[in-house]
């Protein structure tokens, strides 16, 4: 079976020479779609020949955001859009704040808000913002506080219609225990996450 068979959305993007979709594709976590693919655009395949390099660069964003390591983070942002890069370790969706607020990363946090502002409208696959997950923490309002204080809207709406401030007020829409099972953590995990700061 030939590639075009196979993914014929790919197929159509490298005919039409359209880098922009397929620059979204990579930054929606969907670069393995492009891996092995070849045009005879010379600047097309230049791009097509990076993508595994951006695909790493996002894995580290996201790995930085989820152990909180903001050197290692500051490396693999080289492309500004990087910050609201998706990436398969992640799941639904979820950006590097989302990942760093499931994992209570505050320096993170305040380096993804203060420096990259979109961000903090950025969206997961259900239409939630970081300060949607942020809402439902165990962690009497710090994250969700500090998010609003960089600049997060709690009226913003998800797909369902709700805003971060319905999730504030109705953590049951959205469970911690649930968010955790998304992202493969146990609830002992984030516990001593959030016993450290001395929030659960």
């Amino acid at each position: 079976m030939q590639d075009n068979e196979i993914d014929p959305e790919v197929t159509d993007l490298i005919n039409t020479a359209n880098m922009e979709m397929l620059a979204t594709l990579v930054l929606n976590g969907e670069g393995a779609r492009l891996i092995g693919r070849n045009s005879g655009n010379l600047e097309l395949q230049a791009f097509l020949n990076n993508v595994p390099t951006y695909m790493q660069k996002i894995n580290r964003v996201h790995i930085a955001a989820r152990e909180g390591n903001i050197r290692d983070l500051q490396a693999a942002l080289d492309r500004r859009k990087f910050a609201i890069a998706r990436d398969p370790i992640s799941p639904n969706g979820a950006t590097p704040l989302h990942v760093a607020v499931v994992f209570g990363k505050t320096n993170i946090i305040k380096y993804l808000g203060g420096r990259f502002p979109e961000t903090l409208s950025a969206v997961d696959f259900e239409g939630r913002t970081a300060l949607h997950y942020a809402a439902v923490l165990p962690d009497n309002g710090h994250y969700f506080n500090l998010l609003q204080q960089l600049g997060a809207n709690s009226k913003d709406l998800d797909d369902m219609g709700r805003s971060a401030e319905d999730y504030y007020r109705n953590p049951t829409l959205l469970t911690f225990k649930q968010l955790l099972a998304d992202f493969g953590v146990s609830e002992e995990v984030a516990q001593e996450m959030f016993t450290d700061k001395g929030l659960y």
